[in-house]
């Protein structure tokens, strides 16, 4: 009797690729003038998802209470006819987002459309697909000098990821950063979005260098 064993084969995680802080201002350089440049701003700074991004209305943006913030309560999805609002990806997603000055004002000057209500928009006024979204998306990355060959380029989702990385860095605790990214927990934080720059690591062993060469005092 030959006992056969089945393996399942490990699902293989995307890789990620979050932009550095120097790419990040390359690309918010090239694209200033691009009619998306407020929905990539506002990924690239709030860390919020593709669709809640496309799916923000003027209603849920608050620019006149003293800090600006946006309220999530709703995404834009794809199907396989059309463009349709949705609820959120999860309960914990359902949350406010504070808004940097330069975002604040990008969108006090960002006409969007007032008619159906939607922030980010096409030229017509319409909702963007989130193909096209993506396209225009790679297309600036291009414009920007940001896409190599041989090189796996940054996908919208890194830009969440790039984010998370920053505050990280920035010593936010893992709590503030999920409630900022619409997570539950911090392992998901922990295990997927904090992605430690060589700046990061070269401080963490100065650390340790620090600790190490300073004159410790005898117990007495």
């Amino acid at each position: 009797m030959v006992l056969t064993i089945s393996i399942e084969p490990k699902k293989i995680k995307p890789t990620i690729t979050p932009l550095t802080v120097e790419q990040l201002l390359k690309f918010k350089d090239t694209i200033v003038k691009d009619p998306v440049y407020a929905g990539f701003l506002l990924q690239a700074t709030t860390a919020i998802r593709r669709g809640e991004c496309l799916g923000l209305t003027w209603e849920n943006v608050h620019l006149d209470d003293g800090n600006g913030y946006i309220s999530i309560n709703q995404q834009l999805v794809a199907t396989s006819s059309r463009a349709i609002i949705d609820t959120p990806k999860t309960p914990s997603s359902i949350r406010d987002v504070p808004l940097t000055e330069e975002v604040i004002e990008v969108l006090r000057a960002h006409s969007g459309d007032k008619t159906n209500g939607l922030v980010i928009t096409t030229k017509n006024g319409t909702p963007i697909s989130p193909r096209n979204y993506q396209r225009s998306f790679d297309r600036l990355l291009g414009e920007a000098g940001l896409i190599k060959s041989g090189v796996k380029k940054c996908r919208i989702h890194d830009l969440r990821h790039g984010v998370a990385t920053m505050l990280c860095g920035a010593g936010v605790d893992m709590t503030t950063t999920a409630q900022l990214l619409g997570h539950t927990t911090t392992r998901m934080v922990a295990d997927t979005y904090n992605h430690p720059t060589m700046l990061m690591k070269e401080a963490a062993m100065k650390n340790i260098s620090d600790i190490l060469n300073t004159p410790q005092k005898e117990s007495e």
